[in-house]
């Protein structure tokens, strides 16, 4: 069976192929009215830290996650980017990293490249081409903007009507008890466990939305500050420092996160949940820290290897027509996103159609992370090639950002690998040899 024949297209889910892997379909009949779809996005989360993957003996408890699971698709090899911007980035424009600019994990703080504002975005998708108003929403960890690129307001600034959450990560002495939320562009302390005020957010978004709504719903958890949430949430039995007990405190982080999920799941009224999909997936691998063996830290977050791109994905709902399937399709989510929420929301094909070309012919920013123009249609990956290969490709420049002690100092350093025209940008041969005079040392 072809990857064509046996590809079901993840997401809100609205594509009607058939999945080789579980054997049933997943989206709405032609004609019907589009559903609700909750979006819910887990920080450095990968699949062995979920049991139903079976990819380590010792999971994190997600007794909510599980069930949710059983009452819709699974899918067994969902692939992301090896870091957070990137794949929000690719889940929310449908794009590649080398088209839509994002390939590092962007800090908000700085005046430094971050999605631009003329990227098209679901919330702009569903709200523009879609015959039914629907009502937007985020809340959580957003982190693709920059003091550059729309500051607080970014969110909003790209197609969102709501916004409540953090615009990165926990950092510079945040932690989640104690973090700057913004509201609206407007920016206040609060106090509140951060996992718990986002889906308390949620709920409320829930609530004052129209029907029908998206909702992106973003967690910091369970990324760094590695720290014991509140004993409520967890059963894990913590002692000493985070540092002393990393995998510890992060299976309680996990464990929390799963507790407040089954609050909001459980908080949403009967009916609309009847017509809600929802779909959880996590943005990149389990960080190496908190890895335990049989995994390998160097086959983690930041990494090619499946321990750094392998992660779940779950589409529950009422389209899912087989509940408690399993989907051994190859997914991605650079490339099976945008076409899926759109085709839920019944958006207007004319109106993506004309909004594809101009985004194709449109020129680039310019950064030191994309390639020019002209490579763009050769060699670098595009929607066009086959999906194995966009994701071998698309992930190959993460091996130069391999090198180096940080994520900043190693981006200067990829080059498009059939273009030398970039100045700012070493050949491959000098990251090879960066490479083997840092392993000498």
């Amino acid at each position: 069976m072809s990857l064509r024949q046996s590809l079901l297209v993840s997401s809100a889910v609205a594509l009607t192929l058939t999945c080789g892997g579980g054997g049933g379909t997943v989206g709405p009949p032609v004609g019907t009215q589009p559903t609700n779809v909750l979006l819910i996005v887990a920080d450095d989360f990968g699949v062995d830290m979920f049991s139903p993957y079976g990819a380590h003996p010792s999971s994190a408890p997600t007794p909510n996650l599980t069930a949710l699971a059983a009452e819709g698709m699974l899918f067994e090899y969902f692939y992301s980017l090896p870091s957070c911007s990137p794949t929000r980035a690719s889940v929310l424009t449908g794009r590649m990293p080398f088209r839509h600019g994002i390939g590092k994990p962007i800090d908000q703080w700085l005046p430094e490249h971050a999605l631009q504002l003329d990227e098209r975005t679901l919330p702009e998708v569903l709200k523009d081409g879609s015959a039914t108003s629907i009502a937007t929403s985020a809340v959580g960890k957003w982190h693709l903007g920059s003091e550059a690129e729309g500051g607080a307001s970014h969110p909003n600034l790209q197609g969102v009507d709501w916004f409540a959450g953090t615009l990165g990560n926990l950092v510079f002495g945040s932690t989640y008890f104690d973090y700057s939320k913004v509201t609206n562009g407007g920016t206040s302390a609060s106090r509140t466990y951060v996992t718990t005020e986002q889906v308390d957010d949620a709920l409320a978004r829930i609530e004052a939305m129209p029907e029908p709504w998206f909702l992106y719903l973003g967690f910091n958890a369970p990324h760094t500050p590695l720290h014991a949430p509140p004993a409520s949430l967890h059963t894990q039995q913590l002692s000493g420092l985070p540092a002393d007990t990393p995998n510890a405190h992060y299976h309680a982080m996990v464990e929390a996160m799963d507790r407040e999920l089954g609050r909001l799941l459980a908080g949403i009224p009967a009916s609309v949940r009847a017509n809600t999909t929802i779909v959880f997936l996590g943005d990149n691998g389990t960080p190496g820290n908190v890895m335990a063996a049989p995994s390998m830290p160097g086959n983690s977050k930041g990494s090619v290897y499946e321990g750094g791109v392998r992660v779940p994905l779950i589409v529950a709902g009422k389209h899912v027509d087989a509940p408690g399937t399993r989907c051994a399709a190859l997914v991605q989510a650079s490339i099976s996103f945008r076409r899926s929420w759109s085709s839920w929301a019944q958006t207007s094909r004319k109106v993506s159609a004309t909004r594809a070309r101009s985004t194709a012919s449109r020129s680039r920013p310019t950064s030191p992370i994309l390639p020019t123009s002209r490579c763009a249609s050769s060699r670098w990956p595009n929607a066009s090639l086959p999906m194995a290969s966009a994701i071998r490709r698309a992930t190959r420049p993460w091996r130069a950002m391999r090198v180096g002690s940080s994520y900043a100092a190693t981006a200067s350093r990829m080059r498009c690998s059939t273009c030398s025209t970039r100045r700012d940008i070493r050949s491959r041969s000098r990251i090879r040899a960066s490479a083997t005079s840092t392993t000498g040392t």
